[in-house]
C-alpha cells in the first residue's frame, strides 16, 4: 500500500505541474490588456500552490499509507476536475477572437441589471451552446479545499466574475445580442434578485398529479427516488429559463424572438431537460410579445410565428405535465421583472427608427442617427439589431452583418464622446439643396450640401462629429481595428504563389477605448478610420496627415487615393518614421479627407475586392486580375 501511496504522490505532483503548464501556455498567450482574464487564471494558480501545500501537509499528517491513498485519490480527482474547468472555459477562448465591442456591452448590461460588481470574461465553448458560470468562480475552483485557503490568499481569490460561455460562431455576429446581452446576462441577474422566490412553485406541483406520472426527468440522477423534490427542482430550471427569455424579450424586442427561434433550428434545441422545448419558449416569448401593427416589423418574427404555433412532441409525462404548468401561469411571468429592472423595449414607437436604420444598412451604410423633428435621433443597439433581423427580411448586401457589427459600435461611441461632452454635428442645410460645386475640391458647403441629400449624389458620413468638417478637408479618426506584421516562417511573400497567404505573415488585434495601440520606430500596420463612407460616383477623395501628427513622424496613408462610389472605413497604413514610439488611442484625429468632384462620374462596380469593409482587411493581392497571367509567364 505504502508504494501505491508513494505513486500517488508522484502522480499528484505531475498533474500540479500539467496545470501550472497550462496556466503558463494560456497567460501567455494572453494579450497584454486582458488583465479580467489574467485575474481569473490566477485563481487556478492559487488553487495549484495551496493544494501542493496542503497535499505536503497531509503527507506529513498521516502516517498510514492506507490514509494517504485516500487523500491522494481524492486530490487527484479535484486537479482533474480543476484542468477540465479550465479546458472548458478558457482554452479555447484564449485563442478565439471575441469582439471587445461584445464585453463592453455586456459589462454595460451587468453594471444595469446587477447589484455587485463582476469582472466580465466572455469565453469560446463549442458550436451549439451558450452557458453563464452561475456560481462563483472561487467557489467552483476551491468547491472541496477552500479550508486550505490562508491569509493573502482568501483576498486573491475574493474576485467576481461573470462567465459567459458563447458559442463559437455566434460569438462574433452582433444579431445573437437578445441571447448574450439579455438571455445570458440575465441568469447572473437571478442571483442578485429575489425574482424565482416570487412565484410559489409548490403551491402549482399537485402532489397527487406527480405521484401518477410514469416517468420523471432523468437528468436528476439522484432524485428518482423523491418524485416531487425531482419535479420541483425541474420546475425551477424551467421557470430560470423563460424568465431569461422575457428578459431578452424585454430588452429587444421582436428582435429577441427571431435570435431566439433561429438559435434553435440552428442547433436542433427542441429537445427539452433542464431546458423546455424551444417551440413552447418560442409560444411563450410570441404571447408575451402580442400582437405587431407595423406590417413590417412583424416580419421580423414571421417565421417564428409559424414555429411556436405548431407544438412538439413531447414523449415523457412529467414534461407535458410542467408544459400543462407554465402555460397556465404564462402572463405571471414577465410581471417578475418589476422594480428596478429596466422599462421594456417599445418596438411600436421605435418603428420609424427601426426602418430608417435597416434602410440604411440594405444601402450599405451602418447609420444609427436618424433625423426625427428636426435633429438626429441616437438608436439603442436594441434599435440596431431589430433593424439588422428587418434588414435579413430584404435584399440586403453581403457584408449586412459586419454593417450591424459596425452601426453597434458607432452608436456605443456616441454615447460615450456626449457622456464626455462632445457633440453629433447636427447642422446641416435644407434638405435637397444641391451642391454648388463646378469641380475641384469640395468645400464645407458642398460637403454639408451633400450630406444632407438622399440621392445619387449624396455623401454619407457615419459619423459625422461636431467640427469635422474644416473648409476643403474632413477629419478622419482612428479605428479600434489593426493588423500587424509578424516573423513568419516563409523567407519572403510571393503573390504570385497560389497558397501565399498574408496571415502566415499578419495577424489582426483589437483595442477597447481609452486602451492604447502602440507604433514603434519604423513599424509597419494596417488601421481603418473609425469613420464610414459611401462616396458618390463623382467623388473621389485623397487620405493626408494630420500636420500634428505628421510633425511626430506619423504617416497614416501610402495608398492614399479612394476611387468614387468606395463605401467602407477607409485603410490607413500607419508608419512610424520617428525616432520613439507613439501611443495611438482609437478615436484620436489621425489624418484629413480631401473631396474632389470626378467628371463624369464613375459607373457602378459590381465586382469589388474590398466591399463595404469596417476595419483594415487582409492583401487580397491574390485576386488581382493579371496574376494568371503572370503565372503562365513564369512557367514558359
Amino acid at each position: 500500500m505504502l508504494s501505491l501511496a508513494v505513486d500517488l504522490l508522484a502522480s499528484a505532483h505531475d498533474r500540479l505541474q500539467d496545470l501550472e503548464s497550462l496556466l503558463e501556455s494560456l497567460t501567455g498567450r494572453l494579450a497584454a490588456t486582458a488583465e479580467t482574464t489574467r485575474s481569473a487564471l490566477n485563481v487556478f494558480d492559487t488553487y495549484r500552490r495551496v493544494l501542493a501545500r496542503g497535499i505536503a501537509h497531509d503527507w506529513e499528517r498521516f502516517d498510514d499509507a492506507e490514509d494517504r491513498v485516500r487523500l491522494l485519490r481524492f486530490y487527484l480527482r479535484d486537479i482533474g476536475a480543476r484542468l477540465e474547468e479550465l479546458e472548458e472555459w478558457f482554452a479555447a477562448g484564449v485563442d478565439a477572437s471575441v469582439p471587445p465591442a461584445l464585453v463592453d456591452a455586456v459589462e454595460g448590461e451587468c453594471a444595469r441589471l446587477l447589484t455587485s460588481d463582476r469582472r466580465v470574461i466572455l469565453a469560446v465553448g463549442p458550436p451549439d451552446n451558450m452557458a453563464t458560470l452561475v456560481d462563483e468562480l472561487t467557489d467552483v475552483v476551491f468547491e472541496s479545499t477552500k479550508h486550505l485557503l490562508e491569509g493573502e490568499e482568501l483576498t486573491a481569490t475574493a474576485q467576481r466574475f461573470a462567465l459567459i460561455q458563447l458559442s463559437r460562431f455566434e460569438a462574433n455576429n452582433p444579431i445573437w445580442r437578445p441571447l448574450i446581452v439579455g438571455h445570458e446576462v440575465a441568469h447572473l441577474a437571478l442571483l442578485d434578485r429575489p425574482v424565482m422566490e416570487n412565484m410559489d412553485l409548490d403551491a402549482l406541483l399537485d402532489p397527487a398529479e406527480i405521484a401518477a406520472l410514469t416517468s420523471l426527468p432523468e437528468h436528476y440522477e439522484n432524485l428518482q427516488a423523491f418524485p416531487e423534490l425531482a419535479m420541483q427542482t425541474a420546475a425551477e430550471d424551467w421557470l430560470e429559463e423563460l424568465i431569461c427569455d422575457a428578459y431578452a424579450l424585454r430588452r429587444f424586442g421582436p428582435a429577441a424572438v427571431a435570435a431566439l427561434g433561429r438559435y434553435f433550428e440552428q442547433i436542433g434545441g427542441t429537445s427539452y431537460g433542464t431546458h423546455p422545448p424551444g417551440w413552447f419558449r418560442l409560444q411563450m416569448m410570441l404571447r408575451w410579445l402580442g400582437e405587431i401593427e407595423d406590417p413590417e416589423l412583424h416580419r421580423i418574427v414571421e417565421p417564428w410565428a409559424l414555429v411556436g404555433e405548431v407544438e412538439g412532441s413531447i414523449d415523457e409525462d412529467w414534461a407535458r405535465y410542467l408544459v400543462q404548468i407554465f402555460t397556465g401561469i404564462a402572463d405571471d411571468i414577465p410581471d417578475l421583472l418589476g422594480e428596478g429592472w429596466p422599462e421594456a423595449y417599445d418596438a411600436g414607437a421605435s418603428a420609424p427608427m427601426i426602418k430608417a436604420i435597416a434602410d440604411e444598412l440594405c444601402q450599405g451604410i451602418p447609420q444609427c442617427q436618424v433625423q426625427q423633428g428636426g435633429e438626429a435621433q441616437l438608436a439603442s443597439d436594441a434599435d440596431i439589431v431589430n433593424a439588422g433581423w428587418l434588414a435579413r427580411t430584404r435584399e440586403h448586401p453581403a457584408a449586412l452583418y459586419r454593417l450591424i457589427e459596425k452601426a453597434l459600435e458607432i452608436a456605443d461611441f456616441l454615447q460615450r464622446w456626449q457622456a464626455g461632452g462632445g457633440v453629433v454635428d447636427n447642422t446641416n442645410p435644407v434638405e435637397g439643396q444641391a451642391p454648388t460645386e463646378e469641380g475641384g475640391l469640395l468645400t464645407e458647403a458642398s460637403i454639408r450640401a451633400r450630406y444632407a441629400l438622399d440621392d445619387e449624389q449624396r455623401l454619407a458620413v457615419s459619423p459625422l462629429l461636431a467640427r469635422a468638417i474644416k473648409e476643403t478637408g474632413l477629419d478622419v479618426r482612428l479605428g479600434r481595428h489593426f493588423i500587424v506584421f509578424q516573423r513568419a516562417s516563409t523567407s519572403v511573400f510571393d503573390p504570385l504563389l497560389v497558397d501565399n497567404d498574408p496571415r502566415t505573415m499578419q495577424r489582426a488585434v483589437e483595442r477597447r477605448w481609452g486602451e492604447p495601440f502602440v507604433l514603434h520606430p519604423g513599424e509597419l500596420v494596417l488601421a481603418a478610420t473609425f469613420e464610414y463612407f459611401a462616396l458618390p460616383h463623382d467623388v473621389g477623395a485623397q487620405v493626408i496627415t494630420r500636420s500634428s501628427y505628421g510633425r511626430l513622424g506619423l504617416i497614416t496613408a501610402t495608398a492614399i487615393q479612394v476611387h468614387p462610389g468606395f463605401r467602407g472605413c477607409l485603410t490607413l497604413e500607419l508608419v512610424n518614421l520617428g525616432a520613439l514610439p507613439i501611443a495611438l488611442y482609437p478615436g484620436e484625429r489621425v489624418a484629413q479627407l480631401t473631396l474632389t468632384t470626378a467628371n463624369p462620374p464613375l459607373p457602378v462596380e459590381a465586382d469589388k475586392k474590398y466591399d463595404c469593409p469596417t476595419k483594415p482587411e487582409f492583401s487580397r493581392v491574390g485576386k488581382d486580375w493579371d496574376l494568371p497571367i503572370l503565372r503562365a509567364m513564369l512557367s514558359e
